[in-house]
């Protein structure tokens, strides 16, 4: 239970941490190649502050179970309120891609579900932490842009 979030049914911030322990100690290594995505969804305070936490609760739901769908095969964590994370372990380039432009077309602006996201792919040794690090980066560009196109839905000041 401890590594589950109870309303999404994804792991947790707990066990992505575990996960990426797990991999720098070489207890359980992330297999290469492999990619890393950060998605944050997009409207879930505009949600929950115009329509009550339930429904916000039903949209982080909705966000889940597209990222289950997916990403069935691979490793998904909510990190925190409205941002999740995704390992995609010893996949290729093309699939990771494959995966990343279904994204792209179910969960963009004007979706039910909308995220702003990041990716890096390698098939190098790269440090995990890096390459989280980088599509954090990158999920916050992706963001950045959403509001700058969309300053309507911009609730509070970077």
């Amino acid at each position: 239970m401890s590594n589950i979030d109870s309303l999404t049914g994804v792991k947790n911030r707990n066990s992505m941490n575990t996960r990426v322990e797990w991999n720098t100690n070489g207890l359980m290594p992330v297999h290469l190649p492999y990619g890393i995505i950060f998605a944050d969804l997009n409207g879930l305070k505009i949600c929950n502050d115009t329509k009550g936490h339930k429904a916000g609760d039903e949209l982080l739901k909705k966000a889940a179970a597209l990222l289950k769908e997916i990403f069935n095969e691979d490793e998904i964590y909510r990190s925190g309120g409205d941002e999740f994370v995704i390992i995609s372990t010893e996949c290729s380039k093309d699939d990771f891609e494959i995966k990343i432009e279904e994204l792209r077309k179910k969960a963009s602006y004007g979706n039910e579900v909308c995220f702003a996201f990041g990716s890096r792919w390698t098939d190098t040794e790269e440090d995990l932490r890096e390459s989280m690090q980088l599509a954090d980066e990158a999920m916050y560009e992706d963001k950045r842009k959403y509001y700058e196109s969309h300053p309507e839905f911009k609730t509070r000041h970077e």
